[in-house]
């Protein structure tokens, strides 16, 4: 059996985001990797030129009957490596309960270490998957089970997308920019917003995402009754990927707007995809202080608190001195990520 015979699998509609730069790691190390993804994450995938094969499922059926399906589908094909791009939730639970070949190894992300403190369904994965991968390393140092087996990647490559020559940015324009949809259960949108007086004229808020709209049409009235619409940029449409990144590579500053208090600590187990594309563009972030602990965030941060935001806010460049950092380069990646995936 060719052990660089790899599926990759995402079949829950979610954390596409993570499949080019896995993709990436393993065609640099010589894998052959094929998709099996589901319905609306194919819609996603631009990048034929990446895998040698994929296989789509409608997942609008039983899981249990879709689990059979792939299961099938590995054996058939041979594969010897199997990677869950989440390992997480009921479809990847029913296919690891299901019997494989001993020959064939299984791994995969896990992006909310909350699963680790008890969960059946992840003990069920977890006695498939015997490593796991996160997506940063502050994660595992939150986690109070075996960190030995768990190792981060960091999802930071992209393809390169064509330039949406429509996007304009104005001369002296500071762009701080917030990437993803608008969930008041994911972010503190209402304690940041309050606590803005913006004396910098120059400044814009990008708020690149839709989500939930009923939330993001009450975050725009609140931003009025503060006199505040100017300075902020929202989207009610669709964003293709093309403008999503140019307005990402225009953008002067990320910010995450998370912090590790928030919604029951949720960010102590999951991180925001705004990470990995600050990382990736080489942005310097705007984060919050609860990060400060974390030696992952020492280069490349502002960080702020709600009596200090204004402040920072009021004297903010255009740019500040990005450090690089050889961590993040495909080579490292490639060899972190490849050399803990476990061969039988």
């Amino acid at each position: 059996m060719n052990y660089r015979k790899t599926a990759l699998i995402e079949l829950g509609g979610s954390h596409s985001e993570c499949i080019y730069s896995q993709l990436l790691f393993l065609k640099n190390k010589k894998f052959k990797t094929s998709l099996i993804l589901d319905q609306k994450v194919d819609t996603l995938i631009d990048y034929e030129e990446m895998y040698e094969a994929k296989k789509v499922y409608n997942t609008n059926i039983s899981p249990i009957l879709l689990a059979f399906k792939v299961w099938k589908y590995i054996i058939t094909n041979n594969f010897s490596l199997v990677i869950f791009n989440t390992a997480q939730g009921s479809i990847t639970k029913y296919i690891c309960i299901l019997p494989f070949p001993s020959k064939i190894s299984f791994i995969g992300t896990l992006h909310n270490l909350r699963k680790t403190q008890g969960s059946i369904g992840h003990n069920i994965i977890a006695r498939k998957c015997n490593k796991l991968f996160t997506l940063s390393d502050f994660l595992i140092d939150n986690i109070s089970t075996n960190k030995s087996s768990y190792r981060a990647y960091y999802p930071v490559f992209f393809p390169k997308y064509t330039i949406d020559t429509s996007v304009i940015k104005k001369t002296g324009e500071i762009w701080i920019t917030v990437p993803g949809g608008i969930f008041f259960e994911r972010k503190p949108y209402m304690d940041f917003i309050s606590k803005l007086k913006i004396e910098n004229s120059n400044l814009r808020f990008l708020f690149l995402g839709i989500g939930n709209k009923k939330q993001l049409n009450q975050l725009k009235s609140i931003i009025e009754e503060q006199s505040l619409s100017k300075y902020f940029i929202f989207w009610d449409q669709f964003i293709s990927n093309s403008t999503f990144h140019t307005y990402i590579n225009l953008s002067d500053y990320i910010l995450p707007l998370v912090d590790t208090e928030f919604n029951n600590e949720m960010y102590k187990t999951r991180i925001t995809g705004a990470f990995n594309l600050a990382y990736a563009y080489k942005k310097t972030m705007i984060l919050h202080s609860s990060f400060k602990t974390y030696m992952e965030f020492n280069n490349n941060t502002i960080f702020y608190n709600y009596t200090s935001i204004n402040s920072i806010l009021a004297n903010l460049a255009n740019s500040s001195n990005y450090i690089n950092n050889d961590f993040l380069s495909l080579e490292y990646q490639s060899k972190r990520y490849t050399e803990f995936i476990p061969i039988k």
